[in-house]
């Protein structure tokens, strides 16, 4: 290699052709540019310019960090030696600060009173990743082996090179598959990367049951808990099942138990007609038939009175029990009171803020009355298996097989979540698909953008929007997806974008006339209604219209209240503005745009003041979804039916909402995110008119497994008599041969 005095003299030596006289004069403009040796001082001066000398060379900066990468290679001007273990790294502490904040704040702060080259010892990192980060400083490439991602990763984390860390994760994202997928969620979680975290649960959650194929699952500390379910419960999906055996587990370690006490056998739990799971010990009394039918035992269960009998089984919460709410005593109880593991709402907040301390990851059904889970306990991942404990059987006469209140329910796989949950969030239907993008929750404004398809039940991401939005409205024009104005959290947005869903790109178009967040939107015969909105706290009376084919916002007669949060569709030939306030003042008035005469009427106003309401057409008729009516969210429907003129009541969705997003797919009614007045929401719900139900499972689909390539498919849910036995004797069987290798 050559040295740098060499190196500096070769180009010294270089010289121009012009300067030997090789080359003939040039010509500019009709100007002829001599040698000096041809020029008198006059004549310079004549056609000396005032214009100067820009020259650029691409290809220096890279030369240069190239020549001083090799520099600290031969530990040539290294004024730090990086030791790790017993590896040193020479560098220019320059050249580190410039590419990681920690470094350049732990330079800054040693300052020049210390000997050079300096002695920089690491601890806590891999030498390895130390070396491939600090050549990326000189190089700004990266090529890092799969086995290395994970270390340099860390490495970046702590070094601050966000940039390099971020690329690591997209790459072990790439990586996922249902073999490394609980790897990388244990790794992600001690790195506590929210992100990469959610990533990783969203594949789990699709992936559920292959991944419950896999010897790494079948490796995870697992707890069996063995429910005794009653005719008296009411229906509950197996997420929700999954939810309360959480509580009850946390609960039960919060009162002094061990997780390890808990793995040794299977955890026997009724399951109350309030829903919710508790030892047998938990119970103030319990009926004979029960314990002998289910082999409780009776030494730890307390029988229920005689008279309590026709009531089924006691919550424990009763005048006589010995959980009463004043901690008296049973005497009918021969072991004394029963232990009180319930926890207050103060405590079960606080419990829930301790993120990855305590969550359900994954759910899934894997036969009749059996369920598994992938859960978060105490922070570390565990599997929950849960099935309904077996009866005794009984000779003659036998009775139907009392069966989990579930059943009918646990046969569909609960609807697809957001990533994260949000409110004022944009949802719209587009090639058959929901698409919902932007919102807020307590964290920050979102720009992400999901897909969720009803046929697979899935959720899946696509190009994010150009800013973060919230509060705004979408609509479709010609399969291309708009989204206007609203807010970034920092400041009121008058910009719009459009989704083309062939190049799965967005692109700017024309701006609104004014910034508009709050507002509602409306398509009407290929054009953009963008309705009301608010200015701090005053709604907004005016409206602008979108022509898509010149790409101009027109704006149109006012409304006559100003409305905020108010919901906007359309529905023949005209727009309808429901709801809203103006300075917090909720309204249950209802406008009606005719464009054919460029005005605004009132029309039948709803039963309910609502702002921040889900509204979209329906059947041919209007559905105002939830808001709040100033005092609280509300869950309640109402539907206007435009031949009667009349809002009236339907059912009630199972959740709160205000600034949900609503629209229909396959003839169901969805309603996305929101707000309940306490928490932001991620999940999904559906109305069917067919049966005026709302629900939070995919009622229209049933799981069919197959290990290569799990899928959602319609099947029929009857089944025949030859069928269930098969089913129960080969689930017998299953559960025969679990029991021994446990």
């Amino acid at each position: 290699m050559l040295s740098a005095s060499n190196n500096f003299n070769r180009m010294a030596a270089f010289s121009y052709p012009e300067e030997n006289g090789a080359m003939p004069p040039r010509t500019n403009n009709g100007i002829t540019y001599a040698t000096q040796s041809k020029r008198s001082h006059e004549d310079r001066k004549s056609v000396v310019s005032d214009q100067p000398l820009i020259y650029e060379d691409e290809t220096g900066p890279g030369a240069v960090m190239a020549y001083l990468n090799e520099l600290r290679k031969q530990y040539q001007f290294a004024d730090v030696h990086l030791s790790i273990e017993n590896h040193i790294v020479p560098a220019h502490r320059a050249v580190l600060a410039c590419s990681s904040p920690y470094l350049y704040d732990y330079y800054k702060a040693l300052g020049e009173s210390h000997s050079v080259p300096l002695k920089h010892l690491l601890e806590n990192i891999s030498p390895s990743a130390v070396e491939l980060l600090v050549n990326f400083a000189y190089t700004g490439r990266l090529e890092v082996p799969y086995c290395q991602v994970a270390t340099v990763y860390q490495a970046a984390r702590q070094w601050q090179m966000v940039r390099v860390k971020n690329a690591c994760a997209r790459h072990l994202v790439q990586q996922l598959s249902t073999k490394n997928c609980l790897e990388l969620r244990s790794f992600a979680s001690e790195e506590e990367d929210v992100e990469f975290l959610s990533i990783v649960d969203d594949f789990l959650k699709k992936n559920i049951d292959s991944v419950a194929l896999t010897n790494e699952f079948q490796e995870l500390p697992r707890l069996q808990i063995e429910v005794v379910a009653t005719k008296f419960v009411s229906k509950m999906s197996d997420r929700q099942l999954f939810e309360t055996a959480l509580d009850w587990i946390r609960r039960t370690i919060k009162c002094g138990k061990q997780l390890e006490d808990l793995q040794q056998e299977p955890q026997t739990l009724l399951l109350s007609e309030n829903n919710t799971l508790k030892d047998v010990e938990e119970f103030g009394e319990i009926e004979p038939d029960l314990i002998k039918n289910y082999k409780l035992d009776a030494k730890r269960c307390p029988l229920i009175s005689p008279a309590k009998v026709t009531n089924g089984v006691s919550n424990g919460d009763g005048p006589n029990s010995s959980n009463n709410r004043n901690g008296g005593n049973n005497n009918n109880n021969p072991n004394g009171p029963a232990r009180r593991l319930v926890l207050s709402p103060e405590d079960l907040t606080k419990a829930r803020s301790r993120i990855e301390k305590w969550k359900i990851v994954a759910s899934t059904e894997m036969g009749a009355n059996r369920y598994i889970a992938i859960t978060i306990l105490g922070g570390s991942l565990f599997v929950i298996m849960l099935y309904e404990k077996p009866s005794s059987p009984k000779v003659s006469s036998p009775t139907p097989k009392r069966s989990f209140s579930i059943e009918s329910e646990g046969i569909h796989p609960s609807l697809a979540t957001l990533e994260q949950p949000r409110c004022a969030v944009g949802v719209a239907k587009l090639d058959g698909k929901l698409v919902a993008a932007g919102g807020f929750n307590r964290d920050e404004c979102h720009q992400s953008v999901e897909m969720y398809d009803p046929h697979t039940n899935t959720m899946d991401k696509i190009a994010p929007m150009q800013t973060q939005r919230a509060r705004f409205e979408f609509g479709v024009i010609g399969r291309k997806l708009y989204a206007a104005g609203g807010s970034d959290g920092h400041m009121d947005l008058r910009t719009c974008e459009v989704y083309d869903p062939e190049t799965d790109e967005w692109s700017w178009v024309a701006d609104m006339p004014q910034e508009r967040p709050n507002s509602g939107a409306a398509v009407l015969d290929g054009r953009l209604y963008v309705v009301g909105g608010s200015s701090g706290n005053v709604g907004l009376r005016s409206c602008d219209v979108y022509h898509p084919d010149t790409n101009v916002w027109i704006s149109i007669s006012k409304m006559n209240q100003r409305r905020a949060q108010v919901g906007v569709c359309s529905l023949n030939g005209k727009i309808f503005a429901v709801g809203g306030s103006s300075n917090w003042n909720c309204h249950n008035s209802v406008e009606v745009y005719d464009p054919k005469s460029n005005t605004w009427g009132l029309t039948t106003p709803l039963s309910t003041s609502r702002r921040g309401a889900a509204v979209c057409t329906y059947n041919g008729k209007i559905f105002a979804l939830g808001g709040s009516d100033g005092q609280s969210v509300l869950n309640t429907v109402e539907c206007f039916d435009p031949d009667t003129a009349e809002w009236t009541n339907v059912a009630s969705m199972s959740e709160a909402r205000v600034n949900a997003g609503a629209t229909v797919i396959d003839g169901l009614l969805y309603a996305v995110g929101g707000f309940n007045g306490k928490h932001f929401l991620g999940t999904l719900e559906c109305y069917n008119p067919a049966g005026n139900q709302w629900h939070t499972v995919a009622m229209h689909m049933m799981r069919e497994r197959n290990q290569d390539s799990p899928t959602f498919t319609p099947r029929s849910l009857t089944l025949s008599i030859e069928e269930e036995e098969a089913e129960e004797s080969k689930e017998g069987a299953v559960m025969s041969e679990g029991a021994t290798s446990q």
